[in-house]
């Protein structure tokens, strides 16, 4: 009997963090910065005067004067009234391991980011998919990603069935394991949001209805645009893609879903921001987030 196999990428993600303050003095004992407008990422207003102490390199309070208990004991760095966010967080890079790409990301204020890897994995059944999630989690992966595509740009693969989605999802969050799901084609959202997954990799290239985005907001599953993707392949291919997916990118959020920004970065054959995801946020500004949105999909969501 001829077997179908389904795609998967099941991959080791290990998530890095890199916390720094460029061209601040290197103090290894007690910080205190002061004097700055904080927005911290959670949809608060910015606050002004604000306060951060931080000890042995943890951030041990954030407020005002009064709130953090003051300054004594702590090295100062006046900010003067400048602006301080959290580091940035890329949620959909590719081939992340690159010294050169950490200090460009650092350097621009980018402090985490998220592997998405490349798929490898076939598998075929059920007992096949769980197999796969557990042996690839022995081996240290934090992050199962899954292929729910079919057919993009000519290129064809076997649908995953549901009974192997389901496998998949609940194996991995039996384990405390996260699912993202490539998807870029509207008729193959129903699979991953029916069958549970946390976050969807790529806005698809179709029109979105208002009640399917409803119903992947009320579900709690974040979606990753990588709007900057679709911009290039649409340069690229002379498609209309970037447009559509802006458009759904809208029309998601309207219905009080949450976006994480992420690029897709090194995952296709076009150029890619190397530095801060200015694109990115750009273009979620395009698809109606305020500038304040944008930077809670780029901290908190992401």
């Amino acid at each position: 009997m001829e077997k179908h196999w389904r795609f998967v990428c099941l991959l080791v993600f290990l998530s890095f963090v890199v916390i720094g303050c460029a061209k601040t003095p290197n103090h290894s004992g007690s910080l205190a910065i002061v004097d700055c407008v904080l927005i911290d990422g959670t949809g608060s207003p910015p606050l002004s005067n604000a306060v951060v102490l931080i000890k042995d390199g943890i951030i041990k309070a954030v407020g005002s004067a009064s709130e953090t208990g003051g300054t004594e004991g702590y090295t100062r760095v006046n900010l003067h009234g400048a602006y301080l966010l959290p580091g940035f967080i890329n949620a959909h890079v590719h081939s992340l391991y690159d010294q050169g790409n950490f200090r460009r990301w650092l350097s621009a204020g980018v402090t985490t980011a998220r592997d998405l890897g490349y798929g490898t994995v076939f598998i075929d059944g059920t007992e096949s998919a769980r197999a796969a999630v557990n042996k690839y989690i022995g081996t240290g992966a934090d992050l199962v990603k899954i292929a729910i595509e079919d057919d993009l740009q000519g290129r064809t693969w076997p649908m995953m069935s549901a009974g192997e989605v389901r496998a998949i999802v609940s194996q991995a969050h039996a384990a405390n394991r996260k699912v993202s799901a490539h998807v870029s084609h509207v008729r193959n959202l129903p699979l991953a949001v029916d069958e549970g997954v946390d976050d969807i990799a790529h806005m698809v290239v179709e029109p979105l209805s208002e009640a399917l985005a409803r119903d992947i907001a009320e579900k709690g599953i974040i979606w990753v645009p990588t709007l900057e993707l679709w911009k290039g392949v649409s340069a690229k291919h002379s498609l209309d893609w970037d447009k559509v997916a802006i458009r759904n990118t809208g029309v998601f959020f309207k219905a009080g879903g949450r976006i994480a920004l992420g690029t897709d970065f090194n995952g296709y054959t076009i150029p890619f921001d190397s530095g801060f995801p200015i694109t990115e946020a750009k273009l979620l500004l395009e698809a109606g987030l305020s500038p304040l949105d944008v930077i809670i999909a780029g901290t908190r969501n992401a």
